[in-house]
């Protein structure tokens, strides 16, 4: 389980095919803390840590995953959200969510009010990019 709250922005370090995609994430997490097989969302997005080093982690990305997030378009580079998953105990300062996507929306259009902005999302399936 995750609450939604940002607790680093990691980057892109390399992506592999490998049957699956392997995906190294640069991150500021004290990597010794953290287990292999431990979940970190990655863009909103449960993922598994299958490989770990000082300063930064790798997940495994399926197809499945692929096409129903926006993962498929990250490159190296690319910056990503980021928060561990949550221990018995933890304080839960914001929501709770799961991070595990049902699919894709678009964004239609995004209008400034006051201070925050409305956005327009179309709730319709998008088809998983290549």
């Amino acid at each position: 389980m995750f609450t939604g709250i940002i607790t680093d922005v990691g980057h892109v370090r390399s992506i592999e095919r490998r049957g699956d995609i392997r995906i190294e994430i640069g991150t500021v997490y004290e990597m010794a803390g953290v287990a292999i097989g431990a979940s970190i969302a990655c863009g909103g997005a449960c993922m598994t840590v299958v490989d770990k080093a000082d300063g930064v982690f790798a997940v495994d990305v399926s197809d499945e995953s692929l096409s129903r997030t926006s993962i498929g378009t990250w490159v190296v580079g690319t910056e990503v959200n980021l928060e561990r998953s949550l221990k018995l105990g933890d304080e839960m300062g914001g929501h709770v969510v799961t991070g595990h996507v049902d699919g894709l929306a678009a964004l239609e259009s995004v209008d400034p009010i006051g201070d925050s902005h409305r956005l327009q999302i179309s709730h319709e399936r998008l088809e998983a990019r290549g």
